[in-house]
């Protein structure tokens, strides 16, 4: 207050005198003066200029600042009572004498008179400037920790806005991340969606060829047959005599070669190897492009718990393995290695086997041919099965091995399977579309003796070693 009180003073000041402005007039250049200090001027020179900037008054006698004469009365005002208050205080109430003593007991001031009186008789007495240092210093020694405590504080805060800013980073930066991670998934769903639709079509594309290389055959053969029934018919419908000479050569003619157009089996869009285990043949792909830690569950996706690692090295938690166990049987949810026995739903059926030894198999030109023939009855489907206490309908396979030592072989295997109901199970067909039918469990047979792969037939060189495989997988070996 002090501070403030001393400057504006010095702002009421005259640069005249340097006294507070009495009675101020006003120039024209809007600088003030005591009325009396700016006529002594101007007659001290002779001229009326501003002490201040030089430039000319217009007038003899300047107008009243009245404005500044009201701030510098209140100011006077303030200042009087200002020090009448301090004098006040600076007194004794009982006396009116200056207050020059402390009493350290008591801890007040005294005025000299204070001082003989009996109730401060034998008390420690100071001065007051004695005694306003030494509580200064008191009051110094407990400021000092009040200090620290408050840069101790200004640093906490600090830290709190330094540690602020690195939460809004980190958040900002895993929030980049995880966008990143995730594109990185979306990208790979997609790769995943554009391939298998690619396969999808490139299985259109051969099949279609494949219809449309048979319809042409077919319609050649029509064209031939269509041909000679109008010749024979001509021939039935001439002359005695013209038939007579022309007979010979029409029953020539009426002599067919050609063999009945057999059905094609397996030329319609496998969907069930398109769309069986679709999400989790692409969880499966997905799993190996990210890198878990050790203790993460492939299943749950979660820290380990119960943690149950299988042979294969796989690790799962306990309850996550028993659930992927209660629908995919006694193997790896990673990799299939099956663990155990694999006892499928294949309804109850007979196999049965045949070897014929006169009959070679195309690419087999030396051995026999094994006839497998399966039986499966209509029934009504249990729990194993998609929709239980519903009926299923049956089916008669028939499906073909070369009578050699790798053909034998792949024999028992499949009766193994058989035995442990894996070779059929109970859902929709990949060729006819039909639903609640026994259908062929991803073990693939040759069901026809002619025709190559497309007709799952023979020859297929690479067949035996691939039904192996598909055997191994469920555990048969």
């Amino acid at each position: 207050m002090a501070a403030k009180a001393s400057f504006l003073e010095e702002d009421l000041c005259c640069s005249v005198c340097f006294d507070v402005f009495k009675d101020p007039v006003l120039l024209k250049c809007s600088h003030s003066f005591c009325r009396v200090c700016l006529q002594q001027c101007w007659k001290e020179k002779s001229s009326r200029e501003c002490p201040i900037c030089k430039s000319k008054a217009s007038v003899e006698d300047p107008p009243l600042n009245l404005v500044l004469k009201n701030i510098v009365e209140s100011y006077l005002k303030q200042r009087a009572e200002n020090e009448a208050a301090k004098n006040s205080k600076a007194r004794c109430s009982l006396h009116g004498e200056k207050l020059l003593l402390f009493c350290v007991d008591d801890q007040e001031t005294l005025c000299l008179v204070c001082q003989t009186s009996k109730k401060h008789k034998n008390h420690e007495l100071c001065p007051v400037e004695e005694a306003a240092q030494d509580l200064k210093e008191e009051l110094r020694a407990e400021l000092n920790p009040i200090k620290e405590k408050l840069e101790r504080f200004i640093k906490a805060k600090q830290e709190c806005k330094k540690t602020a800013q690195n939460i809004r980073s980190q958040a900002q930066n895993t929030e980049t991340q995880i966008k990143a991670e995730f594109e990185k998934l979306h990208q790979f769903l997609r790769d995943e969606e554009e391939a298998r639709l690619a396969a999808l079509r490139e299985e259109e594309r051969q099949k279609s060829q494949m219809m449309k290389e048979r319809i042409e055959n077919i319609t050649r053969h029509i064209s031939t047959l269509s041909v000679k029934i109008t010749v024979i018919d001509k021939a039935m419908n001439s002359e005695d005599i013209s038939l007579l000479k022309t007979y010979k050569d029409t029953k020539g003619r009426a002599q067919c070669t050609l063999q009945d157009p057999e059905l094609l089996s397996g030329v319609l869009i496998d969907v069930a190897k398109h769309l069986d285990n679709l999400q989790f043949r692409v969880c499966k792909r997905m799993w190996g492009m990210v890198q878990p830690t050790e203790e993460t569950c492939p299943i749950c996706m979660d820290t380990l718990r119960n943690k149950q690692t299988l042979r294969c090295t796989h690790e799962f938690c306990s309850d996550c393995l028993k659930m992927a166990m209660a629908s995919m049987g006694p193997c790896c949810p990673v990799c299939k290695d099956v663990f155990g026995k694999l006892e499928g739903n294949q309804p109850d059926g007979k196999m049965s086997v045949i070897t014929y030894h006169k009959y070679c198999l195309p690419g087999y030109p030396h051995c026999g041919t094994i006839v497998i023939d399966y039986c499966i009855p209509s029934g009504i489907q249990t729990n194993k099965h998609p929709n239980p206490g519903k009926p299923f309908q049956g089916t008669q396979r028939q499906a073909y091995l070369p009578d050699n030592q790798e053909g034998r072989e792949v024999l028992r295997l499949l009766q193994r399977a058989f035995d442990q109901r894996l070779v059929f199970t109970v859902g929709t067909s990949r060729t006819t579309g039909a639903g609640e039918t026994v259908i062929w469990n991803d073990i693939h047979h040759k069901t026809s003796m002619h025709g190559g792969p497309r007709s799952f037939g023979y020859p297929d060189p690479d067949y035996l070693r691939r039904v192996k495989e598909e055997l191994k997988a469920k555990g048969i070996e």
